[in-house]
């Protein structure tokens, strides 16, 4: 069709036309006049065509033009355009518009024009608007040779165009988007990436190019073990979505936490394509989640969350660590099941409180622990009603408690400590002393308080001596020293004091406390070994040889190099011709570098390295002396002493010299000696002190006395409380003893109360308790004494009277005066144990030692489920005894009753002395049938005590009885106890001398 109508159609032109439309011709924007001429026209030459390239034409729904040259004739081939019916010819019409558009024209003129002329196809894309809409087609035209005409045809990319817009759109997005995200084909093998945004790179640190073709796993990194990557793993084996929390690796190795959600992608037949996967960076959010839960997991303090049901929710280790519970047995128990019986109470008021919105401040309660013990915590909680949840900061104070126990017992540590304590105000005013000071100076406590403390002082320290002690307390917080004391009886004894300042809670010091130990005698030993000090400085200084010691100069390797001067007394001075201070801390080849030349340095080094001592006489022609010389050099720790005269006038000072050397020693080995006895000795009185029954002093005698003379057999016999005789409580040695146990008349010692000392020449004044049948040749007794009173012996025997000589004498005096006191203490504070518990009259136990003691037996019997039975005694008539006899009688009659139920009880029982007339039996483990049948028993022999009093029959005695038993008639030491009570009143009721059975009682 042209748009001329003059202008026929090529008949050549191999077109394919739809005979069931009208063809249209368009000149420029006109339609053709005359349609049914033309359609007539067109069916003639159709039917000279081929049926095939009808059908071709038939589903054909592009537009298809025949242009000619400058587009004079423009022929529309008609097609179906099916998905455009309606707006068919509107959208020719428009494209038809273009070659005569003012703007367009020439560049569409210019596109027909270059076919043309190089006679090849051009390919390009335009648009049509229509009713507000724009439709996208791609055109190619192509030269047609035999009719010199172009053939336009234009394809519809309209969908193709607006698709292709949405996913510019949807890649500008993704590629916008701060997460990463990632496309892998999952037709290929292994998943590789085939696509990643920005965000990725952003996150990962990996480039594009560097992520394509791997598996995602790649950033993992060697961290294969992630619980999360079996869930991720069964979703891709499924070909399901999921999302994962990942630990990933940048490219930098850096770790950072990746939330990834992944979702598979099907094709239209419902095959698995791709999978997209969606990174968020959440390392910030676990980072803060994780310091979170270090600070709650790390903290030393008990943290937990409970509801209101009762129940913990969540609680920190420290729980497990204080208790010993496990987590998952601390959510699983109710809470207050882990509270004291005495605290639940108040706990579950305070519980109650905190669910109304009040917060519990400084709350304190014990909290059982597995192994049965409790734990003081302190509570510090808030509520969430909206949540019906408890937040709580708890604190283990348990260590808080026992410093306050501690301080109870240091409290009782102070009465009975053996030291002598005295405290005093900043002025002097003694305000407190214990009984060790009262022993020790013989002044009671009354006597002294309010006093200075100056007037025990001697009067030589008493002036200044206060002064001193408060100076340096506040400058040093502490003095040290030696005091002289005046005690009561007018004797001086000498104190090692040490004073502390005493603060109250600001800091302030407010009083001072003096701790006193007797060093009297220890002073005096002290004072003996400064006197062989001092004797063995005079035999230095008036020796006539040379005496110097040196210690060695080492280099880096430890060779030695040279000597250091350590000692040079007055003779060696005057031989080297220098003063003392000229030479002590010099060098000797330094000095005297002629040692070197005459072989002296190299001799003395061999001395030092071997530890062989060296004699050696030489001619000495240095440094300004000449003289022959003897010398002898010893080591000394990493040294030598080297002693030397000059045997150029005589040879006779070699004895001389050689005695003198044996006395140094000697008086050496007798220092070190006395300084390892005194060594021992603090030793001893330190373990002493520290004992806690007479028992554990026993056995420590043994192995604390037996160094101290190590050559000697010997025991300790303790006289026993009815004077009658002595006993061995411990001995040692291998030499016999003799006696171990014997009358005191049997040893000189114990009769003259003093010591006694016989060696091989006085055989004949041998105790009659020493071994008489290979008798020992030296003996020592000496008495053990304590305020007047004798405690025992000590024994001490050897094969040598060498072994206990003088000092040896006076060390085993020291001895027995410190287990004196020791022994004097202990007994001390075991009687005023005893007294604390006993009833003086009957020898029971008190009332106080019976509730005590009745309720370690409940808590024990509850723990191991089984019983404790409980007896109460009351004596019939008792009062007659007293009106018809005197309390005398009385007296007499309880103690005859607690002495019969001493003697029939078991060892686990326990008597007591309620009151009065009235006793108790406690009998653990004894069923409420067992214990009526001791209450019978005890009954019974009550009733056959015939007990008579200044020759006189008391009469018969009789008794009511009362029993109740653990846990049937109560569940506290009190309840029973009542319920005992009550049942022996209705003994009494009943006619008395019976039992009656809790039971019983109506």
């Amino acid at each position: 069709m042209k748009t001329d109508r003059e202008t026929e159609p090529d008949p050549n032109l191999d077109y394919g036309i739809n005979p069931k439309q009208s063809p249209q011709e368009l000149t420029g924007s006109q339609a053709f006049r005359d349609p049914i001429t033309r359609e007539e026209l067109w069916y003639r030459r159709l039917e000279a065509r081929d049926r095939e390239t009808l059908a071709v034409f038939e589903s054909i729904s592009e537009i298809i033009l025949v242009i000619e040259a400058e587009a004079k004739n423009i022929t529309v081939i008609p097609t179906r355009l099916d998905e455009k019916s309606g707006l068919k010819g509107e959208i020719i019409n428009q494209t038809i518009q273009q070659f005569y558009d003012p703007e367009q024209s020439e560049q569409w003129l210019e596109l027909i024009r270059q076919v043309f002329t190089t006679q090849e196809t051009i390919n390009f894309d335009y648009s049509v608007s229509v009713e507000r809409r724009t439709f996208w087609f791609s055109a190619r035209v192509s030269p047609r040779l035999q009719s010199k005409t172009v053939l336009w045809v234009a394809h519809d990319i309209t969908q193709d165009q607006q698709t292709q817009n949405r996913l510019q759109l949807l890649e500008r997005g993704v590629a916008a988007s701060s997460n990463g995200i990632v496309i892998t084909d999952a037709t290929q093998t292994d998943n590789p990436i085939i696509y990643v945004n920005p965000g990725f790179e952003r996150i990962t640190g990996y480039s594009c190019e560097e992520a394509i073709g791997k598996n995602s796993r790649f950033l993992q990194g060697t961290d294969r073990n992630q619980p999360a990557l079996e869930e991720l793993r069964q979703a891709i084996k499924t070909a399901k979505s999921c999302s994962v929390t990942l630990r990933n690796y940048r490219k930098d190795g850096s770790l950072f936490w990746n939330e990834l959600t992944i979702s598979p992608v099907r094709n239209t037949w419902g095959k698995l394509t791709h999978y997209i996967g969606i990174q968020t960076d959440i390392t910030e959010r676990k980072q803060a989640e994780e310091e979170r839960d270090h600070f709650f997991l790390q903290s030393i303090n008990l943290l937990c969350i409970a509801n209101f049901e009762g129940y913990f929710t969540r609680i920190n280790p420290a729980w497990e660590k204080t208790l010993g519970y496990t987590e998952a047995e601390l959510l699983a128990t109710p809470y207050i099941d882990f509270v004291h019986p005495e605290d639940r109470e108040k706990t579950l008021q305070e519980a109650e409180r905190l669910s109304q919105g009040v917060n519990a401040i400084s709350f304190e309660n014990r909290y059982r622990c597995k192994n049965g013990s409790y734990r003081w915590l302190v509570w510090n909680s808030t509520a969430i009603p909206e949540s019906q949840l408890i937040y709580a900061v708890v604190y283990d104070i348990t260590e808080r408690k026992q410093i306050e126990e501690a301080l109870k017992r240091q409290a009782l540590t102070f009465e009975n400590i053996s030291d002598g304590i005295i405290i005093t105000n900043l002025q002097g005013i003694i305000i407190d002393w214990n009984p060790a000071s009262e022993l020790m100076f013989g002044y009671s406590k009354a006597e002294v308080l309010g006093k200075s403390a100056e007037f025990l002082y001697s009067p030589d320290q008493a002036k200044n001596l206060t002064t001193q002690i408060i100076r340096s307390m506040i400058k040093n917080c502490r003095w040290n020293g030696e005091i002289k004391v005046i005690c009561k009886d007018k004797t001086q004894r000498i104190c090692q004091t040490s004073v502390v300042p005493l603060e109250d809670e600001r800091g302030k010091i407010i009083a001072a406390i003096g701790v006193n130990r007797d060093i009297t005698e220890t002073v005096k030993i002290r004072e003996e070994l400064k006197t062989s000090q001092m004797l063995l400085s005079g035999v230095l200084n008036s020796s006539l040889d040379g005496i110097m010691a040196f210690k060695s100069v080492r280099d880096e390797r430890g060779k030695i190099i040279d000597f250091e001067w350590l000692l040079c007394n007055p003779s060696a001075c005057e031989i080297v011709g220098r003063t003392e201070s000229e030479l002590l801390g010099k060098r000797m080849l330094e000095e005297l570098p002629g040692h070197y030349e005459v072989g002296l340095f190299d001799r003395y080094v061999e001395v030092v390295e071997t530890g062989e001592p060296q004699e050696h006489e030489f001619y000495y022609e240095y440094d300004g002396i000449k003289s022959w010389f003897m010398n002898i050099a010893v080591k000394l720790a990493d040294g030598f002493a080297v002693t030397f005269r000059n045997i150029t006038r005589t040879k006779e000072s070699e004895l001389q010299l050689i005695q003198l050397n044996d006395e140094l020693e000697s008086r050496l080995s007798q220092l070190q000696q006395r300084n390892q006895e005194i060594l021992l000795l603090s030793q001893m009185n330190d373990f002493l002190q520290a004992c806690l029954t007479l028992e554990e002093a026993y056995k420590a005698f043994k192995t604390l006395i037996q160094p101290l003379f190590p050559h000697c057999s010997g025991g300790i016999f303790i006289t026993k409380a009815s004077r009658d005789f002595v006993e061995a409580v411990a001995t040692w040695g291998k030499l016999p003893i003799g006696e171990t146990i014997f009358h005191p008349i049997d040893c000189w010692c114990l009769r003259r109360g003093r010591e006694h000392w016989v060696n091989e020449d006085q055989i004949e004044l041998l105790c009659n308790h020493s071994d008489r049948r290979s008798p020992p040749k030296a003996t020592l007794c000496l008495p053990m004494m304590a305020q007047g009173e004798t405690l025992g012996l000590f024994y001490l025997c050897s094969d040598s009277s060498d072994y206990l000589s003088e000092s040896k004498r006076q060390l085993a005096s020291t001895v027995a005066e410190q287990m004196s006191l020791a022994l004097a203490n202990l007994q001390l504070r075991e009687e005023l144990q005893n007294r604390s518990i006993r009833d003086p009259l009957t020898g029971l136990y008190n009332r106080r030692y019976l509730e005590e003691s009745l309720e370690r037996e409940i808590h024990r019997a509850r723990r191991s489920q089984h019983n404790v039975g409980v007896i109460m005694i009351d004596i019939d008539h008792f009062k007659r005894f007293n009106d018809t006899f005197g309390h005398d009688a009385g007296d007499a009659v309880l103690k005859e009753v607690g002495k019969l139920l001493k003697s029939c009880l078991r060892g686990s029982d326990i008597a007591c002395r309620y009151g009065g007339e009235e006793m108790t039996l406690i009998l653990p483990e004894a069923s409420l049938e067992n214990t009526c049948k001791r209450a019978e028993e005890v009954r019974r022999l009550i009733k056959q005590i015939n007990l008579e009093y200044k020759r006189q029959s008391l009469g018969p005695i009789t008794a009511s009885l009362g029993v109740a038993c653990f846990p049937e008639h109560g569940t506290t030491g009190f309840s029973v106890i009542h319920v005992a009570d009550s049942a022996l009143y209705q003994a009494k009721k009943r006619g008395r001398d019976r039992v009656v059975v809790a039971a019983e009682v109506e």
